[in-house]
């Protein structure tokens, strides 16, 4: 065996030949009323075929009695991975978003391993979540694809102010009045706090004779 072969074999220790991860990053993104810059995502096949799955794991001899125990950790990572062609369609499609801008690239796949999990196996939290990407309005590749995106690795910017708003809309009218009350309160002296409560009462009172006279 000549060195450089030797070399070769060891840098393929592990790749999976014909099969590439596919990542992006979101240049903006607003999420649960914040927003967002540079939102790392990994895409996956979405709902991909049983029989592909078990033909890819055929390919590189995992048989059943090989993945026993680690079934669902080994297909998850099975969805993780597009064929080169698919790879490259998928990064030519996410090119075309400008609002927000996308970047993806694609790298080499490792062969699945019992012990470690995909993304379909990872539940969204409060910091990550899931984008039906193959779902979209003018989505045209031939197989589903969707993305998991995680804001703990993007730089925070701002809260959404649209957001903002539409939760102060849906408060109703004594949480829109207690929230200017927690707002202002702290600017009060001690004798504009007490003019306030005798205010209040006097209007309840007031209030109390209109509803008794109709």
């Amino acid at each position: 065996m000549t060195e450089g072969k030797s070399k070769q074999e060891g840098q393929e220790v592990g790749v999976w030949p014909g099969r590439y991860i596919v990542e992006g990053s979101i240049e903006q993104m607003t999420d649960r009323g914040h927003i967002y810059k540079d939102v790392w995502m990994k895409l996956f096949r979405h709902e991909m075929p049983e029989g592909e799955i078990r033909s890819l794991l055929k390919s590189i001899g995992y048989t059943d009695s090989v993945i026993r125990g680690y079934e669902q950790d080994i297909i998850s990572q099975v969805e993780d991975t597009f064929t080169e062609e698919q790879a490259d369609q998928l990064i030519a499609y996410l090119k075309k978003y400008k609002n927000p801008e996308i970047k993806a690239w694609k790298k080499k796949a490792e062969k699945p391993k019992g012990g470690y999990v995909g993304t379909t196996a990872i539940p969204a939290g409060v910091e990550t979540g899931w984008i039906q990407l193959s779902e979209q309005e003018g989505y045209d590749l031939d197989f589903k694809a969707w993305a998991y995106y995680d804001t703990r690795r993007a730089e925070y910017l701002k809260p959404d102010p649209s957001a903002e708003l539409e939760g102060y809309l849906k408060m109703t009218a004594i949480d829109r009045l207690k929230s200017q009350i927690d707002t202002d309160l702290k600017y009060l002296t001690q004798v504009e706090i007490q003019e306030l409560k005798e205010y209040l009462e006097e209007k309840s009172r007031s209030m109390e004779d209109d509803h008794d006279r109709q």
